[in-house]
């Protein structure tokens, strides 16, 4: 269907979820320490944002920089592989039983992210998403 419309986006809600959305490179340092506890679904957007999906309304715990947004609720969305540029770092299923990954807590996910900032501070490509 995609193929025959283009431009065109698979859309989510968020009503199952929370999408924490970040800085490529503050997303992609949190979740080497992640992957360590256990799988995040996690988009990725041209090399330019992550999205981390935590369990629903969990995902404010993760907002814990200037530079994260939250999406939660009937009111969230976000674009799904292959939109707009969007590809999956993580799937959000095990790749040879389709069976979900169960979604780790907001607040499990920003402990990580706030290392991850912490790491990037003085680095110049992450120093604007950090202010």
């Amino acid at each position: 269907m995609l193929q025959s419309t283009p431009g065109g986006s698979l859309i989510a809600s968020t009503t199952h979820f929370d999408a924490v959305l970040m800085p490529f490179r503050v997303g992609m340092v949190a979740m080497l320490q992640l992957d360590r506890i256990g799988r995040v679904p996690c988009l990725v957007t041209h090399g330019r944002t992550a999205a981390l999906l935590v369990l629903p309304a969990t995902g404010r715990y993760a907002a814990v920089h200037d530079g994260v947004e939250v999406r939660t609720g009937p009111e969230g969305w976000i674009a799904l592989p292959p939109s707009n540029g969007a590809i999956w770092d993580t799937q959000p299923w095990v790749e040879s039983t389709n069976t979900p990954h169960p979604l780790m807590h907001g607040e499990d996910v920003g402990r990580e992210v706030t290392a991850a900032y912490r790491m990037a501070i003085g680095t110049s490509e992450t120093e604007g998403a950090l202010r």
